[in-house]
């Protein structure tokens, strides 16, 4: 990226350049300064003191939400063009390739890629094509000068992600593309994976934890068996647990051949050696997995290992060690929670799927992009008035999911497909009825890509894989309040919202949020009301005021005996 000179250090240098610049007529100025100033007001700072840093403006604009501002997005995105084409009085803004036509060598390279991986190089492929590299002669610096040019100079947003995604696309080219050139772009990994594959541990490892999880599906007849036998996703969560352990193990050194059976795995010496580990990757998370996985090598060693008494004693005294001290919320749900204590942020936040429909009408194209707009319209009306979790709403089946009855639609889900086994019905307001019959009428068909009753179908066919949808969902959200709100969090908004109302009413808010008891609920969200509780009492106080410093009638004195002569 060029630097500035010196004379153009700072947004209010390049207002003053734009004013005195003699190639630009008087509307031009006039709207360059507005989206130079309309910038800096979204950055929180006076023009003087930002710098005129290509890179580092693009990062800070990219945590800009229009809406909290006070713009639209169509605003914000001619502001942002605006603002690109004055920057070039200082900087070497480089311009996006749109347009630029792709030569025939790259596009027949393209159409050998789904549409998907396809969309995901065209920018490349189009830059490439412009500076007249073919697929024959492309080198690893010819795409890195692409990656420096979108990273650090133009204003693109998210080009970090946009270059990681081309990387994926690019390298599964090169592996299932006979044609496509033979280069492979390195991919930085930014996770620090020590769980290893099952492949690398003895197969009779594997066998023993088959065995064990099997004992927990319900499939035998044992007195070792669980009462109720786990759901899928929690038996997937435990193999996935007793291979952490393992790898554990090999990461703290312990030889790899020797860990033949579960056996090896969840005795208390080996125990201490596998939580120490996993806590000493730090943060919250690490904590909360070294407890979960301390909970499930307790289970191994009581059922299936069948230590003796005293050894699960100290296996059940470290698990209690590790247990959080955190009841409820955590303490980032909570300031997660914070704003919406504000009524306007609440209400632009019930606001959304109206919004973001309404923007779909006015556009009128029927593209892949207005229905994915759409759909997660449909996505964001349901959570707010039926918060089921993100697996739940994911898997949403016209067929199994939806009933009409008496002009009036319900959601259902048989307690199979829930997290506490409990079933779910639901009735949908009209309003949310008919946001997704409008949906399904006019955007869903241009979703299908094979025959799918799925709510909302995938780009491989089939339902849209939960964490597609939930960063959907996050990033329009983040949009329109300026702050991301995942899936989950809709439950906590649901339940703060109506505690607000009804402080105490855990009974209710129990059965939204389909609980298998009100404890539950009570352990979650006991003081995520008391703002509004202290806001009743303030009220309460008040009204007492109210009353006291009514001035009070003056009583009328009796005339006494002396005044009457009487």
């Amino acid at each position: 990226m060029a630097n500035p000179t010196p004379q153009l250090s700072t947004l209010q240098h390049l207002i003053d350049a734009l004013k005195a610049a003699p190639d630009r007529t008087d509307v031009q100025k006039r709207d360059e300064v507005s989206a130079v100033r309309t910038v800096a007001k979204a950055l929180g700072a006076e023009p003087s003191v930002i710098a005129l840093n290509v890179k580092l403006l693009r990062q800070r604009m990219e945590e800009v939400s229009p809406a909290a501002i006070g713009l639209s997005q169509s605003r914000w995105n001619n502001v942002r063009s605006l603002f690109s084409r004055a920057l070039q009085l200082a900087v070497a803004v480089k311009r996006s390739p749109v347009g630029v036509p792709i030569s025939p060598a790259w596009q027949a390279l393209r159409n050998k890629l789904p549409r998907s991986g396809a969309m995901r190089v065209g920018a490349l492929c189009r830059s490439l094509s412009a500076r007249g590299i073919e697929p024959a002669d492309v080198t690893l610096a010819d795409l890195e000068v692409f990656r420096d040019e979108i990273i650090n100079d133009r204003l693109r947003s998210g080009p970090e992600k946009t270059w990681d995604g081309i990387v994926w696309t690019w390298n599964k080219a090169v592996e299932n593309v006979a044609e496509w050139p033979k280069v492979i772009i390195p991919r930085e990994d930014r996770r620090k994976i020590y769980v290893r594959p099952w492949s690398d541990f003895p197969p009779s490892l594997k066998a023993d934890v088959d065995a064990y999880l099997k004992l927990l599906s319900g499939d035998l007849v044992d007195e070792d068996a669980p009462v109720r036998a786990l759901r899928p996703i929690t038996i997937r969560n435990r193999e996935y647990q007793a291979r952490v352990a393992a790898s554990a193990l090999v990461a703290e050194g312990v030889p790899i051949e020797s860990l033949t059976s579960l056996h090896e795995i969840a005795r208390l010496d080996r125990i201490k050696i596998i939580l120490n580990h996993v806590r000493s990757r730090g943060g919250t998370v690490h904590t909360a997995n070294a407890f979960n996985i301390a909970n499930f090598l307790q289970a191994v060693a009581r059922h299936w290992v069948k230590v003796d008494e005293t050894e699960l004693e100290k296996i059940r005294k470290i698990a209690s060690q590790l247990s959080p001290k955190q009841k409820g919320l955590t303490s980032k749900n909570r300031k997660r929670l914070l704003p919406f204590n504000d009524p306007d942020v609440v209400s632009r936040f019930l606001e959304i799927p109206d919004r973001l429909a309404a923007e779909v009408r006015a556009d009128g194209r029927k593209t892949i992009v207005t229905s994915v707009s759409a759909q997660i319209a449909v996505a964001i009306a349901i959570l707010q008035v039926a918060p089921i979790r993100i697996q739940n709403l994911a898997s949403l089946d016209l067929n199994e999911n939806f009933s009409a009855q008496g002009g009036r639609l319900f959601l259902r889900f048989d307690g199979t497909a829930m997290k506490n086994g409990r079933d779910f019905l639901a009735e949908l307001p009209d309003h949310v009825a008919d946001l997704i019959a409008w949906y399904c009428r006019e955007y869903r068909p241009l979703l299908l890509r094979s025959s799918t009753s799925a709510l909302f179908p995938g780009e491989r066919g089939g339902a849209k894989l939960p964490n597609t949808l939930g960063r959907q969902i996050d990033d329009r959200v983040k949009a329109y309040l300026g702050f991301p709100v995942n899936p989950h969090m809709f439950r906590h908004i649901a339940a703060k919202l109506y505690l607000d109302q009804c402080p105490g009413e855990y009974g209710l808010v129990s059965r939204l949020l389909n609980h298998k008891s009100v404890a539950t609920t009570m352990a979650a969200y006991t003081g995520a009301e008391t703002i509004s509780a202290v806001r009743h009492y303030q009220d309460v106080v008040a009204r007492g005021r109210r009353v006291q410093q009514k001035p009070r009638p003056q009583r009328k004195s009796r005339p006494s005996s002396r005044r009457t002569g009487a």
